[in-house]
């Protein structure tokens, strides 16, 4: 049965059901908020809820997200959430083939309860049209969070109503880059590209009646040379910035240690949790040089009075305060690993591992991580670096992780930085199908995945976007193998370079 993540236990049974294009469906009144999708899913059907062709049972005992699914002389789908419920409807929809339900058997559940994706929106805009499409596809695949990368040094797209110059302003940059080559297009990007507040909302409700969760980011204090550039008396030196035109680690920060930058940031926060319903806040905290803070008079002033000996330590302050006000909203802080570079970072701070070692330690000493290798997963990265099979083996045990890291794991998720990706083709590319690797690798039991099964089962996903237009990577470069020898490889690295669309041939 080519179902994409694999559930946990199959069993085959002889026959099949056909289903009509009448189909009655009797819902459990716990699951009613499942109606608008039933309809949804069922395409070209007819659905009324007073009839038996497919049931949705609450069952208690059925694990969260988990369900099990029967076909028999009907559909019965036992849940005892409405997340089961709906994932295996998920399951039911790809098992349905020309009017063709075969019969079994199935008990599934997640192997984590975060299984992730992020876009980046900030380095190159992608408004609704594109996020609904992959929110879709996510939930298709039995996903249940968008990280929403909001702001970066290159771009802040998100209105903030207190700040109302702010996202008109710091959404635009006066040149964009063609390639990691430094070539500049010339001309100016990112007018008008930014999300409403009204947007938010839209998409908000869109990915929670697919059962996900958005997680929006607004990075601080680094990453935040697109806000600097409109409040410049926010950073150390209170000189005039722009929205960076390059990509890459930008010196200018946040100045901790003026209360005017606490304040706007938790403006800012308190405007976003109003928005965003999720128990996750992600506050970026990577790549934040501190040689400003070394220099800045405020901020040596504030180590001082808080017997703060090292800028690092700085950081672990500002994090801390931060995650402390984000408790009292009843959120939970995200940031990349370099938050755990002080010894006194909050217990209660989630770090999302992505690099080094230091994800690792954190997780070895109780505190909670999400797995990002950027060797594994990250999408930006062309298919030669990262094919379908790497990202298929991020896990814990994948990796080798001792017992006491793989408890501490929440799960994992797959970033998409944008870079160098400049529309909806490109970006397609990048997705897919690595979308369907990573959702198996954050599903699927460890002991089921089998990389050439998935293989095997993926060409039916493969026809089903082709059918509906999406530019998809083709199987001679998600796995290159054969002609794609070591100078093959370094050929089309350095092609890529120069043209960062050289693979995509959609």
């Amino acid at each position: 049965m080519k179902i994409i993540p694999l559930p946990k236990k199959i069993i085959e049974n002889s026959g099949a059901l056909t289903l009509n294009k009448y189909v009655g469906v009797r819902l459990d009144e716990r699951f009613a908020t499942l109606r608008a999708r039933i309809e949804e899913g069922f395409m070209g059907r007819k659905v009324s809820f007073d009839g038996n062709d497919v049931v949705f049972s609450f069952q208690e005992g059925v694990p969260t997200e988990g369900y099990r699914l029967k076909v028999s002389a009907n559909v019965t789908i036992y849940a005892s959430d409405v997340k089961g419920a709906f994932y295996g409807f998920m399951t039911l929809l790809q098992l349905l083939e020309d009017d063709v339900i075969p019969r079994c058997e199935i008990e599934d559940e997640p192997r984590f309860p975060y299984r992730g994706i992020m876009l980046d929106v900030a380095r190159h805009f992608f408004g609704k049209e594109e996020i609904k499409s992959l929110l879709a596809n996510m939930a298709y695949y039995k996903m249940n969070v968008f990280h929403w990368h909001l702001t970066e040094d290159q771009g802040w797209r998100v209105e903030i109503k207190k700040y109302p110059e702010l996202a008109p302003k710091a959404c635009v940059r006066k040149n964009d880059w063609k390639n990691p080559l430094g070539q500049m297009t010339g001309k100016p990007y990112g007018e008008g590209c930014y999300f409403t507040q009204e947007d938010v909302k839209e998409i908000v409700a869109f990915a929670a009646e697919r059962m996900i969760t958005v997680v929006p980011e607004i990075d601080m204090p680094g990453h935040i040379t697109s806000a600097l550039s409109v409040f410049p008396e926010l950073s150390c030196e209170q000189k005039p910035l722009e929205v960076s035109t390059k990509f890459g680690v930008k010196s200018s920060i946040g100045c901790v240690g003026n209360e005017d930058f606490i304040r706007f940031m938790k403006d800012i926060i308190d405007e976003m949790c109003e928005l965003f319903p999720s128990p996750f806040f992600h506050i970026g905290g990577d790549e934040v040089p501190k040689d400003k803070w070394k220099s800045c008079p405020k901020c040596q002033k504030l180590m001082r009075e808080k017997d703060v000996k090292t800028e690092n330590d700085l950081q672990g302050y500002f994090t801390n305060l931060i995650t402390e006000y984000l408790a009292e909203k009843g959120k939970k802080t995200i940031g990349w690993d370099e938050i755990t570079e002080t010894k006194h970072l909050r217990s209660d701070a989630i770090v999302q591992w992505w690099h080094g070692k230091e994800g690792g330690k954190w997780a070895e000493r109780g505190g909670k991580a999400i797995l990002s290798h950027n060797t594994l997963c990250y999408m930006d990265y062309p298919y030669i670096m990262t094919n379908l099979n790497k990202i298929y083996r991020l896990g814990p045990e994948e990796c080798k992780m001792k017992p006491e890291i793989v408890k501490n794991i929440l799960g994992i998720e797959a970033p998409l930085w944008t870079e160098f990706v400049y529309d909806k083709k490109k970006l397609e590319f990048m997705l897919y199908p690595r979308v369907q690797a990573v959702a198996e690798a954050a599903w699927t039991p460890f002991e089921r995945k089998n990389y050439k099964d998935f293989e095997s089962r993926l060409t039916k996903y493969l026809e089903e976007m082709e059918k509906q237009g999406i530019c998809y990577c083709p199987p001679r470069k998600y796995n290159p193998v054969g002609l794609y020898r070591l100078r093959h490889r370094l050929r089309v690295a350095r092609k890529i370079i120069k043209d960062p669309d050289f693979e995509v041939n959609c």
